[in-house]
């Protein structure tokens, strides 16, 4: 039994014996109002999020506009403006994240899992993520060398869980750090990191900050609803994949996630025709 299935389950009192029928009666019973409560819960989260989305894509469009034309503003009006174009689209990443909650609570989330290129994926974040950061994000030297490694996966939401990933790290590094985009692989897995210079997450806290709605113990003087990582923990899982956290040796925190390899598609036509090939022979 699970929030997605409450409906599902009921006692048939009429199998019942006659002492156990009262309990299996208020069981049903509590099933009934938790029910009710979660489908309450879930309209409420999809109907906010869409209500959301329209006006705060709006202000988004208009803020950026205006910040391409700004030549005829003041250092101090830019700056003002910058911020509320940088918290509209943190709003509107958090709107997307509520709205993927909710789906994938209902089973609703569309995720795929199709072989990707790894390179184009780091280097497609990069671009997407820089922007809002200029030069403070640095993707390591030794990922361009992963132009043939490609793993299973959601590429699109890939992307949205490196985004998080990233946005998460800003927020815990000083404007005087910078964040690292990297990548390893074995002969099964593609590993795929957002390191920040941060305080690091403690130990006891490194599953914890994965929950829905939960934030590690040392992060109270920062702004956060504790949704981007539990969005990204619900993706990897539909992705068969993994996320964790670790803490670096020189002070920092590494957030990984994990991916199974593949081989590229050009890669399995050659293996299959060469398997044909001998099969003929």
């Amino acid at each position: 039994m699970s929030s997605g299935s409450l409906d599902d389950h009921r006692c048939e009192l009429e199998h019942e014996p006659l002492e156990l029928k009262p309990l299996a009666s208020s069981f049903n019973s509590l099933l009934d109002r938790l029910a009710e409560s979660w489908n309450r819960q879930r309209k409420f989260a999809n109907a906010l999020s869409h209500e959301l989305r329209t006006p705060i894509t709006l202000i988004t469009g208009y803020s950026s506009r205006v910040l391409s034309q700004s030549g005829n503003l003041n250092q101090d009006q830019r700056h003002q403006l910058t911020i509320i174009d940088d918290e509209t689209r943190r709003l509107g990443r958090l709107i997307t994240d509520l709205l993927d909650i909710a789906r994938e609570k209902t089973g609703a989330l569309v995720v795929t899992s199709e072989p990707f290129s790894v390179l184009e994926t780091l280097e497609q974040v990069f671009l997407l993520n820089r922007g809002d950061h200029e030069t403070r994000l640095k993707m390591e030297s030794s990922s361009h060398g992963m132009d043939q490694t490609w793993a299973f996966g959601d590429h699109d939401r890939v992307v949205q869980c490196l985004g998080n990933l990233i946005e998460n790290a800003f927020k815990y590094s000083s404007e005087d750090k910078c964040v690292e985009l990297s990548c390893s692989s074995t002969h099964e897995h593609v590993r795929l990191q957002v390191r920040d210079h941060g305080p690091g997450v403690l130990e006891a806290d490194q599953e914890l900050i994965f929950e829905q709605f939960q934030r590690g113990s040392n992060t109270a003087e920062q702004p956060g609803s504790g949704v981007g990582l539990a969005l990204v923990r619900s993706l990897m899982k539909r992705m068969r994949g993994h996320v964790w956290v670790e803490n670096a040796a020189d002070g920092g925190a590494i957030f990984v996630i994990e991916l199974q390899r593949c081989q590229p598609p050009q890669q399995q036509c050659r293996d299959c025709s060469v398997s044909f090939l001998s099969s003929e022979l």
